[in-house]
């Protein structure tokens, strides 16, 4: 998913770290209007210095998440006499096989900038990506920096909490806005030829959730399972599918009659079924049939799922 963009320009620093920066923000979104001004070259060699020297020196730096291989922050960046917020994320290789599986590869940060800038052309909001560095010696490790966008929650922690605290009168109205935002994501995917392997609810963002200020917005996260479905596109909508059907039903608040709404507009939709009672007698029809085979190897993938998290915490005392 390569992507060359005229709006993107290289910068080097110190210590062997190259990478890019996005100097005008290419695709207009909500978040990237074409009327926002980026930092110029000085400021980012001045703040990616300061990212490869010491991020906890930058301005308002806050860590969100740190593990072996990466670790995340929060921080704000001078830009035309103002400061916006963004979010970074660092990558590192830990362990000599993994060193040596990507020595030679373009790093973590410079394949999710591009993708990222792949998913803006194809109108799926995510956030805007505004730099990637990387190097490769002494250590191969990379950082990406994007904008950081306020009011998100994953559907995840809706899904799991969120609605059971709504009234019962709203439940079915937000369900209904999110299961149609779910599908025009899907859809735009289809239309671009795009696919996530991992398209589950703790890496799909919304905004608007409940309905209060519009309808709702998603935004995809975590990059690395995003690529192009060049071969077996039908296979990969059906995993696609049985993905995030699995990810869903494993809510008590995700019934198995949302499962059957959402993938009836989903079908009625991918498929263009005409309108009047034969065209909805088929989609139904076929939704049903897809459906029991989804719930069927959805149920098996949450099996193996669980399996796969008890294999981690095997031995895991706890306090």
């Amino acid at each position: 998913m390569r992507e060359s963009n005229p709006f993107v320009e290289s910068i080097e620093l110190p210590g062997g770290w190259r990478g890019e920066v996005l100097s005008r923000c290419p695709y207009p979104t909500s978040q990237s209007e074409s009327s926002w001004a980026l930092p110029d070259a000085g400021q980012w060699h001045s703040w990616l210095a300061t990212l490869t020297a010491d991020s906890s020196m930058l301005c308002d730096y806050t860590v969100l998440k740190v593990s072996a291989g990466a670790e995340v922050f929060r921080a704000r960046l001078a830009c035309s006499g103002r400061m916006i917020d963004v979010i970074g994320k660092q990558s590192r290789s830990s362990g000599s096989a993994r060193w040596l599986n990507v020595a030679w590869r373009p790093s973590r940060a410079r394949r999710n900038f591009r993708k990222a800038l792949a998913l803006l052309r194809a109108e799926i909001p995510t956030a805007l990506p505004l730099a990637w560095i990387e190097r490769r010696w002494p250590q191969r490790e990379s950082w990406i920096v994007t904008r950081f966008v306020p009011d998100l929650v994953d559907l995840d922690q809706v899904a799991l909490s969120l609605i059971a605290q709504l009234d019962t009168n709203q439940v079915r109205a937000v369900k209904d806005g999110i299961i149609k935002a779910l599908v025009e994501l899907l859809l735009r995917f289809d239309r671009h030829g795009l696919h996530h392997r991992d398209l589950k609810a703790s890496n799909i963002l919304l905004q608007s959730w409940d309905g209060g200020s519009g309808a709702p917005r998603t935004f995809i996260v975590d990059l690395d399972g995003l690529q192009q479905a060049r071969f077996g596109a039908a296979a990969l909508h059906r995993k696609r599918l049985t993905r995030l059907t699995a990810s869903l039903l494993g809510y008590a608040t995700f019934t198995r009659a949302d499962g059957f709404r959402f993938l009836r507009a989903y079908v009625g939709r991918h498929l263009g079924r005409p309108g009047g009672t034969n065209g909805q007698d088929a989609t139904r029809h076929q939704c049903r049939q897809l459906f029991r085979a989804l719930a069927s190897q959805s149920a098996q993938y949450s099996r193996h799922a669980r399996r796969r998290k008890l294999h981690k915490l095997d031995g895991f005392a706890g306090d």
